[in-house]
């Protein structure tokens, strides 16, 4: 088979079987299974992809022969920024510049950081290749090979001429990522993965049955009037960092940030006393939080769990939509949080969740609330 051939069967394969790989690593699997099939010794290949995300930077897919290939997050701080620097996909993704380094027995002046490492590691060839995207930045692939002379110019040829299709693959798997990482981030992990199913129009949603969360840092507006903006925005992150790890680690979506409030559901998945659970360890996972050496002792929170049923979808204007929850039992729940600071406890629950729960609570009254017909009865975990 020539390498125009070659070129032709891998180019259909990744403008179709490759756009429907579940992610970049299953891509870059199925792309070095072509060239070793096409005659080419890969002893280690990735796919770099830098993402716009709060936290991780990075996308980068490896593939070694030992193992299928993985993908990983990388955080960019000031150390990798470093490593970056003097790495060969600097110019990669910088400049676009493609690099052919071929690897002899000693190193050069001026070389990049790796290339002892490269060379123990027996690589004689290292080939990265600059994938545009059509905003101007690029990604890349690079691969490396211990064959010795490395790559041949035909197979060189044949890379090449592969870059404009693997760059529309990767490019599609960036954006659908992008698109998945910022539903994550701004509405939440159910919410964002049923937005990007279709649940796009005003009214879409369902009734479904939730422990729902609400949570708040006590006095907050007197601590906002003594404390600089900075200092103020630096502890409610601190604060929602913590409520929101709990809340996620344990099985639940965080659905909205409310000034210094935070929203959440545990979704009754099989039964209730399930739902019941995970909030519990949600809360007992924020009070492990607080009690650190490090948390700022003037950040008190309180926390409200009731068990209702709530519409779960999308509401707003026809420009401006949410999705989020809303009913009777999510203003019960915030009713009930405000009685947090009245009564001196971080956490009350209502009947539903103690009745439900394993562990044992303590009556703390009925009271009359805003917008519920009957004294709503609350309860305290036992100390």
């Amino acid at each position: 088979m020539t390498t125009t051939d070659t070129a032709t069967k891998i180019t259909r394969w990744l403008l179709t079987g490759a756009r429907a790989k579940a992610n970049l690593a299953a891509v870059l699997d199925g792309l070095v299974a072509r060239l070793t099939a096409a005659g080419l010794r890969i002893d280690r290949a990735t796919i770099g992809a830098p993402l716009m995300h709060p936290i991780a930077r990075s996308s980068f897919s490896i593939w070694t022969p030992l193992a299928p290939a993985r993908e990983n997050e990388v955080i960019w701080d000031e150390v990798g920024m470093d490593r970056l620097r003097n790495s060969p996909m600097y110019p990669i993704y910088g400049r676009g510049e493609d690099v052919d380094w071929r690897l002899g027995t000693e190193g050069e002046p001026g070389e990049y950081g790796i290339g002892a490492e490269l060379r123990a590691d027996g690589f004689t060839h290292y080939l990265g290749l600059a994938l545009p995207f059509a905003d101007g930045s690029f990604k890349g692939l690079t691969l490396q090979t211990k064959r010795g002379g490395g790559f041949s110019e035909s197979e060189r040829a044949l890379l090449r001429e592969l870059v404009p299709p693997l760059a529309a693959v990767v490019e599609h798997h960036v954006q659908k990522r992008l698109a998945q990482t910022l539903m994550d981030t701004f509405v939440g992990q159910r919410a964002g993965r049923r937005v990007l199913e279709g649940q796009i129009h005003r009214g879409d949603g369902d009734t479904i049955r939730a422990v729902i969360w609400m949570s708040d840092i006590r006095a907050f507006t007197q601590l906002a009037a003594e404390r600089a903006p900075q200092e103020v925005i630096g502890l409610l992150n601190r604060s929602f960092e913590a409520v929101t790890n709990a809340i996620l680690d344990n099985g639940g979506e965080v659905l909205k940030f409310i000034g210094d409030a935070v929203l959440g559901i545990f979704p009754v998945e099989t039964d209730a006393e399930g739902a019941v659970a995970r909030a519990e360890a949600a809360v007992a996972e924020l009070r492990a939080s607080r009690a650190a050496p490090d948390w700022p002792g003037e950040v008190e929170i309180g926390v409200a769990l009731h068990l209702g049923e709530v519409f779960y979808g999308n509401i707003g204007g026809r420009e401006r939509l949410d999705f989020t929850v809303i009913g009777a039992a999510v203003n019960l729940v915030a009713r009930v949080e405000g009685l947090c600071g009245v009564l001196g406890e971080p956490v009350l629950v209502t009947a539903e969740v103690a009745r439900l729960s394993g562990h044992p609570y303590t009556g703390r009254g009925a009271y009359d609330v805003k917008g519920v017909a009957v004294p709503v009865e609350v309860f305290a975990p036992e100390r």
